[in-house]
């Protein structure tokens, strides 16, 4: 049997239940980020005015029921703006991926952020600092 303190720790170093994704622009296209069912905490940064917009694809919709994911900018700047499209989806609103009534995701301030759900058929925004 475990001890508290054995529970309290295997907690603290054992990860695999949510995963973090660091994404930053870099290239002088735009750049695409698709992000893996474990990967729940997303933190973007695209603040170089050399460094085109940031795109993230979620996964597919259906592996992710149940699941809630927060992405949010850390640092943007010089008119970059980041996406943020569900699996298949070509541009914001397009509404031609796995879930075609996603909505639109548009991050372009420093801190924005954007929590989704997955119900197994659509994603839903819990909440946002979106403008």
């Amino acid at each position: 049997m475990l001890t508290f303190k054995q529970m309290i720790e295997s907690r603290i170093y054992k990860r695999d239940w949510a995963g973090k994704r660091n994404c930053t622009a870099v290239a002088l296209t735009d750049t695409v980020y698709n992000i893996d069912p474990k990967d729940h905490f997303c933190y973007v940064s695209a603040a170089n005015t050399a460094t085109p917009n940031v795109t993230i694809k979620l996964p597919p919709v259906g592996q992710c029921a149940g699941g809630f994911y927060f992405i949010q900018v850390k640092l943007v700047a010089n008119g970059k703006v980041v996406e943020v499209l569900a699996n298949g989806e070509t541009a914001a609103d397009a509404q031609d991926g796995d879930d075609k009534a996603m909505p639109a995701c548009t991050l372009d301030t420093t801190l924005d952020n954007v929590m989704l759900f997955s119900s197994g058929e659509h994603w839903y925004v819990i909440f946002s600092t979106m403008a």
